[in-house]
């Protein structure tokens, strides 16, 4: 459970002998809001073309958007998807940031009189946690992942212990039913 950067939805999936959508992947960055709005039609009508990209190293494209967001351009994918719908993407990533800015807030918020789990805080859509009392990364990933909901260990991570864990923030209602179970984990 502890390769890569998330948790192994699959592995995990055919350890409790579900399928990886009856499980709550909060231990991945995937984005809460699903793929921008017609991204799934566009790749289902664009299949039989996308074996080339229109711009051989999409450079234009590339550092729009990595000024857009202020990264490095060397840490951005560029996909045709973009090019075409440049204002809608925008739009997109905005909600995306603005949902992910106010579910920081409200989590924040649910755990800051809690004497047993400590949040740091983030520039990012993930959480990282501190277990103060007894339970370890293990045990509250495994009690979570019996309730089918995946979170990462951070046990393995340089400079941290097995008393932190990392959250990524989903929708509303998933991040509450994960503020419920940690809390009621953390009385235990």
């Amino acid at each position: 459970m502890l390769n890569g950067h998330g948790g192994n939805i699959y592995d995990i999936a055919h350890r409790l002998g579900c399928i990886p959508s009856e499980i709550i992947d909060m231990s991945s960055n995937v984005n809460p809001l699903g793929p921008p709005p017609g991204l799934v039609n566009f790749l289902k009508q664009n299949l039989n073309v996308i074996t080339a990209l229109p711009e051989v190293d999409s450079s234009l494209l590339v550092l729009s958007f990595a000024n857009r967001c202020g990264v490095d351009p060397a840490t951005v994918l560029a996909v045709c998807y973009l090019m075409e719908h440049k204002a809608e993407v925008n739009a997109f990533i905005d909600r995306t940031h603005e949902l992910i800015e106010s579910e920081k807030k409200r989590f924040a918020e649910k755990f800051k009189n809690s004497a047993s789990i400590k949040l740091f805080a983030s520039a990012t859509s993930f959480m990282l946690a501190k277990l103060v009392n007894r339970h370890t990364a293990d045990a509250i990933c495994q009690a979570l992942l019996n309730e089918k909901i995946l979170i990462r260990n951070c046990s393995n991570f340089k400079g941290l212990s097995n008393r932190f864990i990392r959250i990524s923030l989903k929708n509303r209602d998933t991040n509450s039913v994960l503020v419920e179970k940690l809390l009621n984990l953390s009385l235990q």
